[in-house]
């Protein structure tokens, strides 16, 4: 995953976060991270909110509570 994704690629890469490498799952998060920040600023608040949510679960994945 070296390119920025759009946010329908972003929520396929998420729906499928079994089977992405804890390897890719920073740079994922990094997206998603700047694809709520957009959202915020843009005063979508519950796309925004969505992409915390999905932030959260990746990095509990990523330190194995998932």
């Amino acid at each position: 995953m070296s390119r920025r994704l759009n946010s329908q690629e972003l929520d396929q890469a998420y729906q499928q976060m079994d089977d992405i490498p804890l390897t890719d799952i920073p740079e994922l998060i990094g997206q998603l991270e700047a694809q709520m920040k957009d959202c915020a600023k843009n005063q979508a608040f519950e796309e925004a909110a969505k992409y915390r949510d999905r932030i959260k679960t990746l990095r509990e994945k990523l330190v194995g509570r998932r």
